[in-house]
């Protein structure tokens, strides 16, 4: 990952938030001008781009898995806003609303990998053309190289049931649930263990810790919360008799890295 623009070093707070909660965004999904839900997201940037990060049923409105539309209506979205936030004066924030096609001439906007080889996620690719806008990206902490591994205790960030605190997502504490090393089905997926809503899928799960083991097995401690951010929220695994409920999952960040690194656009997304 490339840049860092929060003035307040990669700990810093801005207005009193936490950078990861001012890089989290409220997506709003419409149907022409229908609302139909509300989603979460994240900013980060690399090179002369800024990418807004999220699940990728909330763009086709089906379900990664089975592709079975998602809404009761059979409603799938075509247009989002975004909240988003921006540096402003000084170590000031400020709100930009975001507002896009899903797809042009039946062809998605977005990149995207429904593969074994990628996951659940949909990434908008976004100019730096804007002249003195810069916005707050998970970029602007520290990305440490922190281990995540079963029972680890995690975040994830986002908005469920479209509930935010003036904008700022809700952190919902988990535990991972899996050995983040082992795929699961075939699919690089990790388990989370915590209870979670609808609306939060798309959101980052990040690890924030003042002590932890690096991928090199170096115990360290810092002086500061450092973090990591380990993926994209999927959503939960359904409920049946034979589970609580409370299961999770969510896809490495890697993954994201690998589709914006190689433009991926595949497998085939019905705009109807």
């Amino acid at each position: 990952m490339t840049g860092a623009s929060n003035p307040n070093g990669p700990y810093g707070f801005a207005d009193g938030i936490q950078i990861p909660s001012a890089a989290t965004c409220k997506l709003f999904l419409f149907r022409e001008n229908k609302f139909l839900s509300t989603a979460s997201g994240f900013m980060i940037e690399s090179e002369d781009w800024w990418y807004l990060v999220t699940a990728l049923h909330n763009f086709t409105g089906r379900n990664y898995f089975s592709r079975k539309c998602i809404s009761e209506t059979l409603a799938i979205p075509n247009r989002f806003e975004a909240r988003v936030t921006a540096w402003g004066e000084g170590s000031s924030l400020t709100r930009f609303d975001l507002r896009g096609e899903i797809f042009s001439d039946g062809v998605p906007i977005f990149l995207y990998d429904w593969s074994q080889n990628g996951g659940d996620i949909a990434v908008i690719k976004l100019a730096k053309t804007k002249e003195g806008v810069s916005f707050v990206t998970m970029n602007d902490v520290a990305f440490k190289n922190w281990t995540a591994f079963a029972g680890l205790e995690a975040f994830a960030l986002g908005y469920p049931s479209g509930l935010d605190v003036n904008g700022t997502p809700i952190w919902k504490r988990v535990s991972i649930a899996s050995e983040p090393s082992q795929k699961i089905g075939g699919f690089r997926k990790v388990l989370t263990d915590g209870l979670t809503y609808q609306g939060m899928s798309g959101g980052p799960v990040i690890i924030n810790q003042c002590q932890g083991f690096t991928d090199d097995r170096e115990y360290l401690i810092g002086k500061e919360m450092l973090i990591r951010v380990l993926g994209v929220y999927g959503g939960r695994i359904e409920a049946d008799k034979e589970r609580s409920g409370t299961l999770g999952f969510y896809w490495p960040i890697e993954t994201v890295w690998e589709i914006i690194a190689e433009s991926r656009q595949v497998g085939s997304i019905e705009c109807d």
